[in-house]
């Protein structure tokens, strides 16, 4: 085995150990067969089940989202975006990222190979960049809906109950505005 394809196999076991590190339900590849199906195949047998379609019109059109719902865990999907010749547009990226992440909020991965398009187009709904070792010239961006959008601690009822408190960075059980004495010992 070459360097080459010896540092693609261990990208290609890393990115399958962060789709299962969620222990999800079933695992979804959309596009390319590549070989993380592969590799999710020889895993042992307590492993999710791996269902690959060919477009995400397929998996659309085969899973039903209340299908979905009545599964144990989240399902994880690894979108590939392959570079055949063809590129998407942007407002086609647009509609397919939509799409994608309203399918899998739980995770969703998206392995593109070639450098269009930028980044900003995955950062505006809510993707972050992922770094795995060896990734050569894949660029692999997740969406987790849980790590997208954290409530903020505005929505608190501390910060109601008591908003002078809210940005106190002393003990929370101790409040004393700054330059006041305590009349009443005197």
């Amino acid at each position: 085995m070459s360097a080459i394809e010896g540092s693609t196999s261990n990208f290609q076991h890393q990115l399958v150990q962060h789709l299962l590190s969620s222990g999800p339900a079933s695992v979804t590849i959309i596009g390319g067969t590549g070989q993380v199906g592969q590799v999710l195949k020889t895993l042992s047998e307590d492993a999710p089940p791996v269902i690959h379609f060919e477009t995400l019109t397929d998996c659309h059109a085969a899973l039903d989202a209340a299908e979905e719902a009545t599964l144990e865990g989240a399902a994880v999907a690894l979108l590939q975006l392959d570079d055949n010749g063809t590129q998407l547009k942007e407002d086609e990226l647009a509609v397919e990222l939509g799409k994608a992440v309203r399918r899998f909020p739980a995770r969703l991965v998206v392995s593109i190979e070639s450098e269009e398009p930028a980044d900003t187009a995955f950062f505006a709904f809510g993707f972050r960049k992922l770094h795995l070792a060896d990734q050569r010239s894949v660029r692999l961006f997740e969406y987790c809906l849980s790590e997208y959008k954290q409530s903020p601690d505005w929505l608190n009822s501390q910060y109601w109950a008591n908003p002078a408190r809210f940005n106190a960075d002393e003990d929370p059980d101790i409040y004393v505005e700054d330059g006041s004495e305590d009349d009443e010992e005197d």
